[in-house]
């Protein structure tokens, strides 16, 4: 009765949030670590069960309180109540019972809440099921987190070369450099030369990150020199400024410095400050105030960024400063993610398989999670000791390359268990448990949506995307809900968990770069790709096709979001096309560039190239995301960004799905959808030639749809001129923008609750990116201002605006800046006339849909305002109300009679 008593109670515990992490202090290398201090005051198993037994025997005691009481003893000392004895920490056999009750109400708090057992392991008043393994105890929710890096480091690197090993802690000019954590690197830190133009008491370091697989043969094929991640700890004054100095990394090899300077243009580093004690707090990344740059340094670059101390509240305050190439997303992030996204999905009675598929060669787990919804007949079949009469629906046949737990018995005896548990604890060690070997159930009628990441471990930005999908599944929406009812999700959470926990840009712990090798992938070297293989393509013979395969990925070079497919295949579906999964994804997401797509991109060994030939799918797509940004905006792509491109995905898929069987799915635009079948019917009319294996860009070039209105290829110019006094509300412009000539590149038109129609125009992302109406709009040929240009390819220079007409006078030097002074749309494309002399296009061919824009032959760095001639100042806020500051910001009222006639009257 305690026993039941005591698991409903662990049942309304809430689990600590996933981002939190406690404080720690990384001992230096070799140090002996003196053992962690019994607990005082925080009771562990047998303490809980003792008042759940006094409970029992004094029935006239109120219920609540021993309730109230627990809950106070589980929540004393913060985690405190969960503190390993010093027995187990020593790894000690002899472990009381209080300690291994203690790590099982840790794990169990984890996964308790949110598990539902399948039919044949217990309950079934849930249709979900969520497998827990004897592994999962989260080591950000541990007390004594150095310890535990420490002890996981080691076992990681038993198995691995003695290069794998952690160097440092450096103590450098008073101040100490660690990177032996979750996804840290770090090679050597010296102190580097003061620059006298810099701040006062400015300090410098030149840090050298770790290569990939450094020292051992295989570091010449391995990722290169590319991630870095890094803690410094000491005693910082308040606007103090740190320079950091980058050397070797391998982005920058055979390069010349104006090609690389324009590279990094975006790139801007993340950094945090924390307690003296602290580990990284994964949501309190900031982005450096300014953009890295590049210097030379004895036949070399350098990347060199600033950051400015400033979350400290007095001065001389001992504080720990990370730094990261980019934004992390390391491992302990990943599991503590996908246990609370589990936890979300399961409260909605959603069905969630988590299967162990294989393990790393660190022994790291791979897992599968299987989420999707079961129908109300589902039920009877999902509870046969209720409905005995009722047959079992069946599960997805065994892998051949299955995790055997016999790996897992020789990697817990070596180090005396797992996270301080006792070796000789019978379920902790059991490979023979059933739930372990079952399969996700077979739900008949629904498609496969496969999803992986973290194939390359230092492409941290494909994590954000799978989150943002996942948030979407877990969001409880209308889309959600058609969503799961309607397929089967199958995700992959991280391919590549070894290069990930130590560090890794693109290789694993071989040097071998695992998006090359699904053509034949090897147990022993490969597990993580063949067990992921395999589990695709049984799921796409068993469980009614493969919908859409996507492989999330990040890309160094290649700037915005764009995907990868192969070439299409006869007898496809016109709205099975990834041109215009691609279309559709560029017109909902500004971030997403339909010109940086590639439709013919077969290559041996990559998984979505694999797995389009083994199962035949049209949809098997390489998703990839720049870190830092994209050609039609200048802002640093952040979390958010990447969050929103995965929900992208989904609801590009909804699209299709509404384009190929229209069920009345709500749209934003009501023409919307009338314009994707006109761009369907147009891309498959049009399809390349199959046998010849032509571009479906280059063969689109020529011809395009006919769109009337403004484009990204053919904008329109106005001034942005705020109404006279009188004949509207004189203060609803916003006020960055009056006075203004801005580029329009959509237009919409909108119906008010009283049935009045007016049209509003969308500014590129350079002018805000935002809808101002047509009233405040004048409009005009050129666009006058100061940009900056930097030159991406040998664009032709001609001596005038017309390029058909005019003569060739030179040609841009790739890397170079250039100042342009004018912008104008002439023959269909944007002409730039260049400060020096001459005019250049923009792009240098423009995609089927005007729309969409062209490819990019000058990337865009930074615009200087400069207000029209005749457009009035912008109204001063001086003396105006919070009020009538607010409304400044508020689009206009529309003037009915300059938009009927529309651009033509307006002109």
């Amino acid at each position: 009765t305690s026993g039941k008593a005591f698991a409903k109670l662990l049942q309304m515990v809430p689990p600590p949030p996933y981002g939190t992490r406690p404080s720690f202090s990384p001992p230096a290398r070799g140090a002996a670590q003196p053992p962690p201090a019994e607990p005082t005051g925080a009771p562990g198993a047998a303490a809980l069960s003792s008042a759940l037994a006094d409970s029992v025997i004094a029935k006239s005691r109120p219920p609540g309180s021993v309730i109230a009481q627990t809950l106070a003893l589980l929540h004393k000392g913060g985690d405190e109540a969960h503190a390993p004895s010093a027995g187990d920490a020593a790894g000690g056999g002899g472990s009381s019972s209080s300690s291994r009750g203690a790590v099982r109400v840790q794990r169990r708090r984890a996964n308790d809440q949110a598990e539902a057992r399948a039919p044949d392991g217990g309950s079934a008043s849930s249709s979900s099921s969520f497998e827990s393994t004897d592994d999962d105890i989260d080591i950000s929710a541990s007390e004594d987190y150095v310890m535990r890096c420490k002890r996981q480091h080691d076992r990681a690197c038993s198995t691995l070369p003695p290069e794998f090993k952690s160097d440092g802690p450096w103590k450098v000019g008073g101040y100490t450099f660690f990177a032996h954590y979750d996804s840290g690197n770090l090679r050597n830190v010296e102190l580097g030369e003061n620059d006298p133009t810099g701040p006062p008491g400015m300090l410098v370091f030149d840090v050298t990150p770790r290569a990939d697989c450094e020292g051992l043969e295989c570091e010449e094929n391995s990722g290169g020199r590319q991630w870095f991640n890094f803690g410094m700890r000491g005693e910082f004054t308040l606007g103090q400024t740190v320079r950091f100095r980058v050397r070797g990394l391998s982005r920058f090899k055979k390069q010349c410095l104006s090609r690389a300077r324009l590279s990094i243009r975006g790139l801007q580093p993340v950094t945090q400050v924390a307690g003296p004690d602290s580990g990284p707090v994964h949501s309190a990344w900031r982005l450096t105030m300014r953009e890295a740059r590049l210097q030379e340094a004895e036949g070399s670059y350098m990347l060199v960024f600033d950051c400015p101390i400033r979350d400290i509240r007095q001065h001389g305050e001992k504080r720990t400063l990370y730094v990261a190439l980019t934004f992390p997303y390391p491992l302990w992030r990943i599991r503590s993610y996908m246990r609370d996204v589990t936890r979300r999905l399961t409260a909605d009675d959603t069905y969630v398989h988590r299967e162990r598929i294989a393990r790393s060669i660190g022994g790291r787990p791979i897992e599968l999670y299987t989420i999707t919804n079961c129908s109300h007949d589902d039920q009877d079949h999902l509870t046969p000791h209720r409905h005995k009469g009722k047959a079992q629906r069946a599960r997805l046949p065994p892998l051949s390359s299955a995790y055997d737990g016999s790996a897992d018995i020789a990697a817990k005896s070596a180090d005396g268990g797992a996270g301080g548990e006792d070796k000789a604890q019978p379920e902790a060690a059991s490979p023979t448990r059933r739930r372990d070997r079952q399969r996700p159930r077979i739900f008949p009628g629904k498609k496969v949506v496969f999803i992986s990441a973290r194939v390359h471990p230092g492409e941290t930005p494909c994590s954000y995307i799978l989150e943002g999908l996942l948030d979407l599944l877990a969001s409880r929406s209308a889309d959600a809900k058609v969503l799961l009812d309607r397929y089967v999700f199958q995700v992959v959470p991280v391919l590549n968990p070894d290069g990930v926990e130590l560090g890794l840009h693109r290789s694993d712990t071989r040097g071998e770069n695992l998006n090359r090798v699904y053509s034949n992938p090897s147990a022993e070297h490969h597990p993580s790709i063949r067990a992921v293989k395999e589990a695709c393509v049984i799921s796409h013979a068993h469980q009614g096709g493969l919908r859409l395969y996507l492989d999330l990925h990040a890309h160094t070079m290649k700037r915005a979001a764009f995907v990868l497919s192969d070439p299409p295949r006869s007898g496809q579906s016109p709205f099975a096309d990834p041109r215009l999964f691609a279309y559709i994804m560029a017109r909902s997401d500004p971030v997403f560039e339909y010109t940086q797509c590639e439709f013919d991109k077969a290559s041996g060994g990559v998984g979505k190239s694999v797995i389009a030939d083994v199962t035949g799918a049209p949809l098997c797509l390489t998703v990839e995301s720049h870190y830092h940004r994209g050609y039609h905006s200048t802002r640093t792509f952040a979390p958010s960004v990447w969050q929103r491109l995965g929900k992208g995905l989904l609801d590009t898929l909804l699209t299709l799905d509404e384009l190929e069987a229209p069920s009345g799915r709500p749209e934003q635009w009501p023409s919307m959808m009338d314009e994707l079948r006109q761009a369907a019917d147009f891309l498959y009319s049009r399809r390349p030639n199959i046998d010849g294996g032509c571009d479906a860009d280059l063969a689109l070039q020529s011809e395009g749809l006919k769109i009337e209105g403004p484009s990204r290829a053919q904008p329109w110019f106005a001034d942005i001129v705020p109404p006279a006094k009188g004949k509207g509300a004189a203060n609803s412009v916003p006020p960055e923008l009056a006075g203004r000539c801005v580029e329009i590149i959509d237009m919409r038109t909108v119906v008010d609750d009283n049935g009045a129609q007016s049209r509003e125009f969308f500014l590129s992302e350079t002018e805000g990116a935002c809808w101002v109406q047509a009233s405040i709009c004048r409009f005009c040929e050129t666009q006058l201002g100061s940009w900056q240009y930097g030159a991406l390819t040998a664009a032709r220079i001609h001596d005038s605006p017309d390029p058909e007409t005019g003569n060739e006078i030179g040609r841009l030097k790739v890397g170079t800046c250039y100042d342009v002074i004018e912008r104008r749309v002439v023959g269909g494309t944007i002409r730039l006339h260049l400060k020096r002399g001459g005019w250049v296009s923009e792009h240098n061919w423009v995609a089927f849909d005007p729309r969409l824009g062209g490819e990019s032959q000058l990337l865009r760095i930074r615009r200087r305002a400069v207000p029209s001639k005749d457009a009035p100042a912008p109204p001063s806020s001086a003396g105006q109300s919070r009020r009538q500051r607010g409304a400044a910001s508020t689009a206009a009222q529309g003037n009915q009679q300059q938009l009927r006639g529309g651009r033509r009257a307006a002109l």
